[in-house]
């Protein structure tokens, strides 16, 4: 269970220079649904639009997460247990943006 309410971010981020290009931060369901009410185990469901204007054709990553009140990432991990670098953790599927 969720020790507090937390910031999700979804970022879109160029594969080569690892800057973010597009994202959206914000508290799950602009705040209707904090994280503090979860329930361990429970599996919670957002769409999430992000801001594409001015970003050019190509390929992308995507990474998602949680983050504190002091901006801090909460920890992940992988299906294995293993820490993921840096926690924050990106999404197998290329995103591509067309022109």
């Amino acid at each position: 269970a969720p020790r507090g309410d937390y910031t999700r971010f979804v970022h879109l981020f160029d594969l080569a220079t690892r800057s973010v290009v597009a994202q959206n931060d914000a508290p799950p369901r602009g705040g209707k649904y904090p994280t503090s009410w979860w329930a361990a185990g429970e599996v919670v469901t957002e769409i999430v639009t992000l801001p594409l204007e001015g970003v050019p054709p190509g390929a992308y990553g995507l990474a998602v997460g949680f983050y504190d009140a002091t901006v801090t990432r909460l920890l992940a991990t992988g299906a294995d247990g293993a820490p993921i670098l840096d926690d924050y953790p990106v999404l197998p599927s290329e995103v591509r943006i067309e022109p």
